[in-house]
C-alpha cells in the first residue's frame, strides 16, 4: 500500500489540517509540514514545539485497525516504533504510558491518535535535530541530535510508513514486550484522569492497554489519564 503525501513547508497543525480537509484526504495519506505553528498535542493547553527542518512533523490518515478497543493501535504503533529503533539503530528508547517517546528520561516524541469522521488521525512529532529547546521545556525534552544520534529524516519516514501499515494489521497487543519498554514500571506516580488523581506503583499493563496501579488500598486500572508526576 502506497501513502498520498502531501507537503507544505508551514502549517499550523498537521492535524487540524487533515480535519479541515477531512472529506478530500482518502484513506493512507500523509501530511507533513516543515514547521507547524501550533503543533498539536494530547493536553490541549500545551503546542508541540515544531521548529523549522529540525523535527518530522507529520498527520496519517488512515482506516480503521484491526485491533479493538481503538485505544490499543497507538500502543501498537508505539511499542512498534520503540521497538524497532532499538533493534536496528541501538538507541534505547522507552514508552512513556500510554504512548510518549522518551529517551534518556526525556521526551522525544509524541503521538496523537483521533477519531474523526469515520477515519483514524494518527500524528506524530518527532525531535530529530533540536539542540536547544525554550526553557520551559528545556529539562524535559530532547532530540535524537542532542543525545548524540544523527539519522537521516527521509529514512525515519520511511520506517513510520512501514510501522504504520504493520500496526494496522496486528489484532493483539503484546504487553510483555511493551512493559519492557515501559519507563514508568516500578515506579511510584500520579495519575490523572477525567474525574480523579491516583498514587500509587506501576506494576505494568493489561491486555487492553490500561495502565496497572498499585495503590495503598488496591490494584486499579486506568484506561485513559495522564502521568502528572513520578519518581525519577
Amino acid at each position: 500500500m502506497e501513502f498520498k503525501e502531501f507537503f507544505f513547508e508551514r502549517l499550523d497543525s498537521t492535524q487540524e489540517f487533515v480535519k479541515r480537509n477531512i472529506n478530500i484526504l482518502p484513506p493512507y495519506s500523509l501530511v507533513e509540514a516543515l514547521k507547524q505553528t501550533k503543533g498539536k498535542t494530547r493536553k490541549k493547553d500545551k503546542i508541540w514545539y515544531s521548529k523549522e527542518g529540525e523535527g518530522l512533523y507529520i498527520t496519517f490518515v488512515l482506516p480503521k485497525p484491526k485491533v479493538y478497543p481503538l485505544s490499543l493501535f497507538s500502543l501498537i504503533f508505539s511499542l512498534n516504533l520503540v521497538d524497532y529503533i532499538n533493534n536496528y539503530f541501538y538507541i534505547p528508547l522507552k514508552i512513556k504510558w500510554p504512548n510518549d517517546i522518551y529517551l534518556n528520561q526525556k521526551k522525544l516524541a509524541g503521538i496523537l491518535l483521533e477519531y474523526y469522521k469515520g477515519k483514524i488521525l494518527l500524528g506524530m512529532g518527532i525531535n530529530l535535530y533540536q539542540k536547544i529547546f525554550p526553557p520551559e521545556i528545556k529539562d524535559k525534552a530532547t532530540s535524537f541530535l542532542k543525545e548524540g544520534y544523527k539519522l537521516d529524516k527521509e529514512e525515519i519516514k520511511e520506517i513510520l510508513k512501514f510501522l504504520v501499515l504493520k500496526s494496522l494489521k496486528e489484532e493483539n497487543f503484546d504487553k510483555e514486550i511493551y512493559e519492557k519498554y515501559l519507563l514508568l514500571k516500578g515506579k511510584f506516580v500520579k495519575v490523572k484522569t477525567l474525574n480523579k488523581t491516583f498514587s500509587g506503583i506501576v506494576l505494568g499493563v493489561s491486555n487492553q492497554g490500561e495502565l496497572i496501579l498499585k495503590t495503598d488500598q488496591e490494584l486499579i486500572k486506568i484506561l485513559e489519564g495522564e502521568v502528572i508526576f513520578w519518581e525519577k
